[in-house]
């Protein structure tokens, strides 16, 4: 889980915007600048049980809390992940995520 700060609220999910950026294992919605805030959002159609789908979050959260300490300031991403996120070793993952906020850097 990330901290307070760094967590964003549901009127901010909702807001529509931002740019789309697909990487192997999801997708990101990235908000304008600033801090670094991160949510994630697994599906019940995608995840089909609780624990899957928590375990998805668990996941996506620490991936997004290791990539938000090498670019400071990332802005609001939101993170929709894909079932394929679990069955993939956890470094594969956050190479993918780093990638994927590197591209919408550039």
């Amino acid at each position: 889980m990330l901290s307070r700060r760094a967590r964003v609220t549901r009127v901010e999910i909702e807001k529509p915007g931002g740019r789309r950026v697909s990487f192997r294992f999801g997708s990101l919605r990235i908000v304008g600048g600033g801090d670094s805030r991160g949510a994630v959002v697994a599906s019940k159609k995608r995840f089909k049980t609780s624990v899957i789908r928590h375990r998805a979050r668990r996941r996506m959260y620490a991936a997004l809390r290791e990539c938000f300490k090498e670019f400071g300031k990332a802005g609001v991403v939101i993170a929709y992940p894909d079932p394929s996120a679990l069955t993939v070793r956890f470094a594969e993952l956050r190479e993918a995520l780093r990638a994927a906020l590197a591209q919408q850097r550039s």
